[in-house]
């Protein structure tokens, strides 16, 4: 159960990293 809370945090983390990276990106295109 605690493995799957951790892997969970991991993944969102992951993907928040991502989503910053194309925002970042759309506005330095834009």
């Amino acid at each position: 159960m605690d493995q799957r809370i951790r892997q969970l945090r991991v993944a969102s983390a992951v993907l928040a990293v991502i989503v910053l990276a194309l925002a970042t990106a759309l506005v330095i295109i834009a």
